[in-house]
């Protein structure tokens, strides 16, 4: 394994005339930020809204890295969701937005899922669309995965090439947002990208390069949907939902879920 690169004076992401440009250790508000590795169930307390319908949540006791797992009862319309309790993240023209979870499904074709950002009064994720939020979904009966961006209700839908992933049952898989910066609706400007991989975030020697578990650091998919006002004055929060498509057991595992802001 190679040796860490070594920083003796410390690091900075500031300009030199900025005011943390003397610190050597990197700005600590230039993201706005939220990340959770479920190594405490999530509450309130911890900000967290915690919705069961009928279902049942609980960290996992034989996973490594600290998981949460949503399971819902066999009864129709049965879901499970997590979302932040404060509204917190507004998409804005000039400013890098992300989202990203790991998350692993139980059945990879009966489950409903989101993941995404959501307006926080959500709590039935499930029944209706957010007139304005950014979330990849699946639905029931398939295994196509599904960039959403609503705006003013206005849902723009871009699948995933089937190609990108693969479904597979107790198996993780990273799933990630990404609002680029910029003034205009293109890959220079503001483009809403998604990403799908084994591992967005993970240190792994060989991104990029093509090889075996490679994220080739490019998105999988970019939206046609503007990024329009309605879009940016909708201040959002992270959730992440399940529901049972066939009235059975099934349940979703997240090891962490994470959003971060450019101010």
């Amino acid at each position: 394994m190679a040796a860490p690169s070594r920083f003796p004076q410390g690091l900075s992401v500031s300009a030199p005339w900025q005011f943390f440009s003397g610190m050597g250790l990197p700005n600590p508000f230039y993201y706005h930020q939220m990340f959770d590795d479920f190594d405490v169930t999530p509450a309130t307390t911890d900000g967290w809204t915690l919705t069961n319908a009928t279902g049942t949540a609980a960290l996992s006791t034989t996973l490594d890295g600290g998981n949460f797992t949503m399971t819902t009862a066999a009864s129709a319309a049965s879901f499970v969701s997590i979302q932040r309790v404060a509204s917190s993240f507004q998409p804005t023209a000039g400013k890098k937005l992300y989202f990203v979870a790991r998350i692993s499904l139980s059945d990879v074709t009966n489950s409903v899922v989101i993941a995404g950002l959501f307006p926080n009064a959500s709590t039935t994720p499930f029944t209706g669309t957010p007139a304005n939020g950014i979330w990849i979904s699946k639905a029931s009966g398939s295994t196509q995965l599904v960039l959403n961006v609503a705006n003013n209700s206005v849902v723009t839908s871009t699948n995933f090439p089937t190609s990108a992933y693969t479904l597979t049952a107790n198996v993780p898989l990273d799933v990630g947002i990404h609002v680029t910066g910029g003034q205009g609706n293109t890959l220079q400007g503001v483009s809403i990208t998604a990403s799908v991989a084994p591992s967005l975030v993970s240190f792994i020697p060989q991104s990029g390069t093509g090889a075996a578990f490679s994220t080739n650091r490019a998105p999988n998919i970019v939206s046609t949907a503007p990024l329009i006002t309605t879009l940016q004055a909708t201040v959002l929060a992270p959730i992440v939902a399940v529901q049972t498509g066939n009235s059975s057991v099934l349940s979703l595992t997240t090891d962490f879920v994470g959003a971060f802001k450019e101010r």
